[in-house]
């Protein structure tokens, strides 16, 4: 198996935006009923298109024992030279594959709390916050300052309206989510 998997560095910007997106509207609906967060991500982008995303450019499916496993994909020569040259480009247009699978399993659970109709437990959802805030403290060091200060803005729940934030669909440039969300070229 690859210890690393390169893609295209605004995917890993988006990743990022979209992660503290989640961790910074977690944190402020602490205090809430789940359902008001429930009611801001109707109209968000869903985990499950990032999901969907990371799964079907990563060769990643289930296995029996409901983990995701990497598969062999070949590549074209297209995308293999693609990847050179992000390679020589930027070095850090990576994430190993245990990121990318803790990243899909923090979506799943994320999402899982989106989609269920029960109360959760604070503390779950306080564990889930703090690992998806340090997935992206893991991913942050690997852009560029100025991407990395535009994503701290990101728009998310009961945020400041003195603030300027960057909507999320600003983050998605140069590939396109499963439902046909794309960066609107």
């Amino acid at each position: 198996m690859k210890k690393k998997m390169y893609f295209n560095y605004k995917f890993i910007v988006f990743l990022y935006a979209y992660l503290r997106q989640i961790d910074l509207s977690l944190a402020r609906s602490r205090d809430e009923p789940l359902l008001n967060l429930r009611i801001y991500y109707e109209n968000q982008i869903s985990p499950e298109l990032v999901v969907d995303f990371l799964v079907s450019n990563f060769s990643l499916k289930k296995s029996l024992n409901s983990n995701f496993v990497i598969t062999n994909k070949s590549f074209s020569v297209f995308n293999k030279f693609k990847f050179l040259i992000y390679k020589l480009i930027r070095k850090n247009n990576f994430l190993k594959c245990t990121e990318i699978i803790e990243s899909i399993n923090e979506l799943l659970l994320f999402n899982g709390i989106l989609k269920s109709n029960k109360d959760i437990d604070g503390s779950e959802i306080e564990k889930l916050r703090i690992n998806i805030a340090n997935l992206s403290s893991i991913i942050d060091y690997r852009l560029f300052k100025m991407d990395s200060n535009k994503a701290m803005y990101v728009e998310h729940y009961k945020q400041n309206n003195l603030i300027v934030t960057n909507s999320i669909t600003d983050f998605i440039v140069d590939f396109e989510l499963p439902d046909g969300s794309d960066n609107g070229n």
